[in-house]
């Protein structure tokens, strides 16, 4: 009750074009609506236009009910990946700590507790952890960003992923440096295989 008084007070709005909306889900019907989806591949959506300033506002400007948005959408493109089958265990792929305490979040531990809760499979946000901390991807050449992140993971938790399928989530998926990486960390301390799925990707 005391939400909905607030909300007549003070109307939700689209986080992207300031339209009034019911649902506090951060984006308006028309702006979701924008949003080019995929049916195939590891990201759900493309990284441009609406999705791309939502990701920045949800990551840089504290709109965190973009995060239901974001949900609604993976969840979507998760019932048309035929592919991804037998998960055993959920693994965000983690900040480093410096980073961490910078933005207050992970925003793809966030990605992924829908994606758990909806398919009844455990989440691991602290198996995996970043030991280096690197440049920004986004500022980066192909060839830089494979450089960047080499090595910049290790598992802390091999027990909870050996012999396990594991299903890696990210935000966004550009030339693919940062989850070969963590898939590949998982797979040499013991995980049987590891998938991806991405909310964007990226150019």
């Amino acid at each position: 009750m005391g939400r909905a008084f607030l909300n007549l007070i003070y109307p939700l709005s689209c986080a992207v074009c300031g339209e009034k909306i019911t649902r506090n889900c951060g984006l308006c019907a028309a702006c979701l609506s924008r949003i080019q989806r995929n049916d195939y591949g590891i990201a759900a959506c493309q990284y441009e236009g609406v999705l791309k300033k939502a990701v920045r506002l949800f990551k840089y400007g504290g709109f965190m009910s973009l995060a239901n948005a974001f949900s609604d959408l993976l969840l979507e493109f998760m019932a048309k990946r035929t592919d991804i089958k037998d998960i055993d265990v959920i693994v965000p792929v983690p900040l480093h700590p410096v980073r961490f305490r910078e933005r207050g979040f992970n925003q793809s531990n966030i990605l992924c507790a829908p994606i758990a809760k909806r398919y009844g499979i455990p989440a691991r946000p602290a198996c995996l952890v970043k030991v280096r901390h690197t440049k920004p991807q986004s500022i980066l050449d192909r060839a830089e960003r494979l450089r960047n992140v080499r090595r910049a993971f290790s598992v802390a938790d091999k027990a909870s992923i050996k012999g396990k399928n594991i299903l890696l989530v990210d935000d966004v998926y550009t030339t693919g440096a940062t989850i070969h990486e963590a898939a590949r960390a998982l797979k040499k301390a013991g995980a049987s295989c590891v998938s991806a799925i991405t909310l964007a990707k990226g150019v």
